[in-house]
This record gives C-alpha cells, sequence and structure tokens, in this order.
C-alpha cells in the first residue's frame, strides 16, 4: 500500500471540496475516494490498515493523500495522531472569511436536514460555527508539531480570483508537474443548495453516507466526474429560497474573529480578509 505524504486538513465550507478537486484531476496525485476519511479523527478505531486500503498498492503516483475537515478542530489528539503517522506530512489548510465561513455552514447544516430556522438560532445551538472559522487556535496543536514550510495555505479569495496560479502553486508544493492545467478551475464545486425536494436529497445523503460506510468510495468520485454532482444540484436547487447573510449579521459576529484573524496573520503572512 502507499502511505499518504499530504493531508488536507480543513476548514470545513472555505473551499475544501474545490482544492480535493483540483488535487484529483491531476494524473501524479492520488486522493482518497470520497474525499474525507475522517481517520485520525473519527475514524481511528478502525485501525491503520483500514485506513491504508484506501490508497493505491503502488502505481505512477507522486502525491498521495486526502482531505477531511474534522481533522482542524483544536484537536491535539487528532494533531499528535497526524504526525506520530508521518511527521512529514504535507498539510494544506483552505480558510475564507470566517463569518461567511460560518454562515456557508449554517446553510450547509439546513441542507443535511437541521432543523435550524434562523441563523442566531443555530450560533447559539452550535458553537462550533464560530470555532471552526478560528483558525490559528484550531492550528496551534500542528504548527507545535509540524515545520512552516509543510504548510500549504489556501485563501477563498485565490479560489475565486486566481485558480489556475493557486493549482500551479499547489502543485509545485506537492512535488507533481505544475504545467497541468485541471479542467474548469474556475467552476464552483460542493456549493451548497436549499433542497426542492427534502425526500430527493434525504435520499442523496443515504447513499452518500452508505457508498463510504461500504468501502465503495469511488462511486462518489465517479459521480463528480461525470458531472452528475453538479447536475443534481441545479435540478434540487431552489434559488428563490436561498438565505443572505446580512450586514447586521456580519457586525455583530466579526469581532469575534478578530484576535484569532491576527494571530493568523502574525503566523502565515495572509490577510484573510480586511476588517
Amino acid at each position: 500500500m502507499s502511505k499518504p505524504d499530504f493531508l488536507g486538513i480543513g476548514a470545513i465550507k472555505a473551499g475544501t471540496t474545490w482544492v480535493a478537486d483540483a488535487l484529483a484531476a491531476h494524473p501524479e496525485v492520488f486522493m482518497a475516494h470520497g474525499k474525507e476519511l475522517h481517520y485520525f479523527s473519527q475514524q481511528h478505531q478502525r485501525g491503520e490498515q483500514w485506513y491504508l486500503n484506501h490508497f493505491p498498492d503502488g502505481g505512477e503516483h507522486r502525491a498521495v493523500g486526502e482531505f477531511s475537515v474534522t481533522y482542524m478542530d483544536r484537536s491535539e489528539q487528532t494533531a499528535r495522531r497526524i504526525h506520530a503517522f508521518n511527521p512529514d506530512f504535507r498539510l494544506i489548510v483552505a480558510v475564507r472569511d470566517p463569518v461567511e465561513r460560518a454562515f456557508s455552514q449554517y446553510r450547509w447544516m439546513k441542507q443535511m436536514g437541521a432543523d435550524l430556522p434562523t441563523f442566531e438560532q443555530a450560533l447559539a445551538r452550535h458553537p462550533d460555527l464560530v470555532s471552526n472559522g478560528c483558525y490559528a487556535a484550531n492550528l496551534e496543536p500542528y504548527w507545535r508539531l509540524f515545520p512552516d514550510e509543510q504548510f500549504f495555505y489556501v485563501t477563498q479569495r485565490e479560489i475565486t480570483t486566481s485558480p489556475e496560479q493557486l493549482c500551479q502553486r499547489l502543485y509545485e508544493f506537492l512535488g507533481v508537474d505544475p504545467v497541468f492545467e485541471a479542467a474548469s478551475p474556475r467552476q464552483v464545486v460542493g456549493e451548497t443548495i436549499q433542497p426542492r425536494s427534502r425526500l430527493l436529497e434525504s435520499l442523496r445523503i443515504q447513499i452518500h453516507h452508505a457508498a463510504m460506510r461500504y468501502g465503495a468510495g469511488y462511486l462518489i468520485t465517479l459521480y463528480r466526474r461525470l458531472g452528475l454532482s453538479g447536475l443534481y444540484r441545479r435540478i434540487n436547487n431552489d434559488e428563490a429560497m436561498k438565505e443572505s447573510l446580512t450586514e447586521q449579521q456580519r457586525a455583530g459576529l466579526a469581532p469575534l474573529f478578530l484576535q484569532d484573524l491576527l494571530r493568523f496573520q502574525q503566523r502565515t503572512g495572509i490577510v484573510v480578509v480586511d476588517w
């Protein structure tokens, strides 16, 4: 079995699916099917062999890895497990405006069936909507274990404004051919929807979970590569019912992230958002 040498560790709803697809498109990169294995965070009891079974036995790939957003959750234990498995892991981190990220996660939770009538109610019930956007706090356990040169940071701004250049730098970071051009790098991937049919969305979720549970994650990869994921979203998205973040909501949340963003900027030199 090929042992993975890179990990995407989050953050949730910060462009991770776009990054994973850009990596999976490269012929010299192997991305675990289904994208998220959650081995070091939620599935560690399954054992190392279960994890390694998700990766190829030999082959021509120069970079092998996976992307699980639950790895970036302030967990000292998760970071230690990852370091113990491979201290040379190259770690990919995606970040975006933390207020927009929180609102996107809220909309995603509603897509998945959560009973959350308003954003304010969601914030009260789910503190992780805020904590998942505290990037410096979430990365502290990793910063203590891994050297800076093993981190690659992706911002939502780069995905939107310069995806081709971002792909090139990402490929260089992983040591694969940087001149490979992924198809449609400006395409939005994994967009959150407001389902027209809750039944259809529930069926999609059940099929996805079953595929991962029974080791058929390759079906998810095939589904997305054939464009069926985008087609489903177009068919089952009620754009007229889409919620938007208000300036009042933004103003109320922004101060909660300020100190963490400053810490993140001091460590990485990256300005996530100008406030």
